[in-house]
């Protein structure tokens, strides 16, 4: 599919020809300007090429893209869609998509509203990444909300933004609104007016020179048209030679699209941000997007127009390093980014905070190079010498937590420690999960402060923490997730500590499990219906099932008598934390057997 990004210096509208012979195709730019509240249809948008592959966020099998959407991707939303009334900030109704473009029925996405002109991603504390045609001068930027969690969280349910995710700009750190079709730079790094730390958590940013293989896959988040944010997976590149400041891929993108994030598939790092698009041979302006077609009454519609080559409507993506270069010209302006000096989390007295929010994975990402070495954690090579960082969490609840360094550039292990940092007090730690040569660790923690390191097992470099939260039970077992097995336990004594989504006030139970990145997802199915006669509960069981990366919940009451039957159908694949809550309806507990079953597809 692809795209047609806004170009500062192309007219609304217009087209240009590519500058790069290699590509045989023209670059089709498009200026951006920000949504009116009430809009007219526009030309000249990028077409699909063998099917619309966009998902809505809480929908995208992946946790990690997913947590980018949820806390680096960021909206360009004009001024004049807010108003604040009695000091609560409200965001106006846009256009719906079909409305605006005069969409035929059935087109995807045409009953959800637009807001944002252009997209961009958090890549430190106050830093936004976006493309310079988006941001052409300091009064855009004055004018401009940049706004986070501008995604559906359910089908039909919007995220309810407030006044939290919305920010303002403060200045314009670097900015070059280059021509793509003469291979110059199009970027802008933002500086917002407050950290968006620690609600919100910067994208890993790729680091390394050079092109990306040709047939890489890549990924992109952003806002298509303005509508709330969609993930799309399936793009390759499709030319790395295009010219030494970008690339070409076959991602699914649109205006609005520009400045979006655009992923590399080897350690999910933001390898460049969406610029402009391509527009093969034979179409036009008017045809590359949407075209129209007759309507019984004489009148038409505009239906999404389809391309069957693997090249049709290619996106033009710009690498981060010229912005990156641009930005540590003065290194004073990003440590994190430009490696001056060590690390600030590079001691417990700096640890990173981390909020703990249930269902949803938090990715933190960073460089042990140049940390010190505080820690000796007791799993690891090289544990007594490697640097390590620090991130500290707050819990006023028990909860489950889990901690990954999964997608890592070297060898990373976990370690989490109570009340203080020393090796005395570390009571997890983890160096080879899943056969990855990376740490993976979940634990049961009661209230109190924690500290969760990273280091290395041989060696130093970038590294991602992935983060998730349960809530939990008093009791909390961890078991493996494979085949079938039979749990047994009692609920007789235990506080009522979780909830599911169709009851449960009784005390309950948990069990809890988690998967290596190559879980291919699949179902749970969980019953206390015809377990062995000795343990079989005889009062009024019920079961409930949570993911650490997913709102999607499991309940069951009553499918067989008093007794449950769970089915956790669509578990996400990858890496993660679950659990299996075993309850009682109507305050009733006692003994237990649940025989738990897992299916992959």
């Amino acid at each position: 599919m692809k795209t047609e990004v806004p170009n500062s210096r192309a007219p609304a509208d217009t087209y240009r020809p590519a500058g790069s012979a290699a590509s045989l195709l023209a670059l089709a730019l498009v200026a951006c300007a920000p949504v009116e509240p009430i809009g007219a249809p526009q030309s000249g948008q990028p077409l699909i090429s063998e099917g619309d592959d966009r998902k809505e966020v809480f929908a995208h099998e992946n946790a990690w893209m997913r947590s980018y959407a949820e806390q680096a991707t960021v909206a360009l939303v004009d001024e004049s869609f807010f108003v604040t009334a009695n000091g609560v900030t409200t965001m106006l109704d846009g256009p719906t998509l079909g409305s605006s473009l005069g969409l035929c029925p059935g087109e995807r996405f045409a009953e959800q509203r637009r807001h944002a002109f252009c997209s961009g991603t958090l890549i430190d504390d106050d830093l936004v990444l976006t493309a310079g045609h988006c941001v052409p001068d300091a009064a855009t930027c004055a004018r401009t909300r940049f706004v986070f969690n501008d995604h559906y969280t359910a089908p039909g349910v919007r995220y309810p933004i407030a006044a939290p995710d919305i920010y303002q700009c403060d200045e314009v750190v670097v900015r070059q609104g280059g021509d793509v079709n003469l291979g110059e730079p199009d970027f802008a790094i933002v500086r917002l007016r407050y950290p968006a730390t620690p609600r919100f958590q910067p994208a890993p940013v790729r680091r390394v020179t050079g092109a990306l293989d040709q047939g890489q896959h890549v990924k992109i988040v952003g806002f298509p048209y303005g509508i709330p944010a969609k993930i799309d997976m399936e793009g390759s590149v499709v030319d790395n030679d295009f010219n030494a400041h970008y690339f070409i891929s076959s991602l699914d993108t649109f205006r609005g699209n520009s400045g979006s994030g655009v992923y590399e598939s080897d350690g999910y790092t933001l390898a460049g941000i969406l610029i402009g698009g391509v527009r093969p041979p034979g179409l036009t302006s008017e045809t590359i997007d949407y075209h129209p077609v007759a309507l019984p009454d004489g009148g038409t519609c505009n239906t999404a127009t389809v391309c069957s080559s693997a090249l049709c409507g290619t996106a033009a993506t710009l690498y981060v390093g010229p912005a990156l270069d641009a930005l540590c010209a003065d290194p004073s302006r990003s440590p994190r980014l430009c490696g001056a000096g060590a690390p600030r989390n590079d001691t417990c007295a700096g640890a990173t905070p981390i909020l703990p929010w249930y269902g949803r994975q938090q990715t933190f990402s960073g460089f042990t190079a140049g940390a010190n070495h505080t820690v000796t954690a007791t799993c690891g090579a090289r544990r007594a010498s490697s640097p390590d960082v620090f991130y500290s969490l707050s819990l006023d609840v028990p909860m489950l937590v889990y901690a990954d360094a999964f997608t890592s550039d070297f060898p990373a292990s976990v370690f989490l420690m109570r009340d203080a940092c020393t090796a005395a007090n570390v009571i997890g730690c983890s160096a080879g999960a899943c056969a990855l040569g990376q740490g993976q660790l979940a634990m049961r923690l009661d209230p109190g402060v924690y500290f969760l390191g990273v280091a290395g097992s041989g060696g130093a470099g970038r590294y991602n923490l992935h983060v998730q939260f349960l809530p939990t039970s008093d009791t909390a077992v961890s078991f493996r997730a494979t085949g079938t097995r039979t749990l047994t336990g009692t609920t007789a004594g235990a506080a009522n500590r979780v909830a599911g989504t169709c009851g449960g006030d009784g005390g309950d139970v948990t069990y809890y499990f988690t998967t290596c990145p190559d879980y291919r997802g699949g179902e749970m199915r969980a019953s206390t219906c015809n377990t062995p006669t000795l343990t079989r509960a005889t009062w009024n069981t019920l079961l409930h099932a949570r993911q650490g990366h997913s709102t999607a919940a499991f309940c069951n009451d009553d499918s067989c008598g008093l007794q449950s039957v769970l089915r956790a159908t669509g578990l996400a694949p990858g890496s993660g934390l679950r659990a299996l809550y075993v309850d009682g309806a109507s305050g009733a507990s006692g003994p237990f057997s649940v025989a738990v079953t897992f299916t992959s597809p």
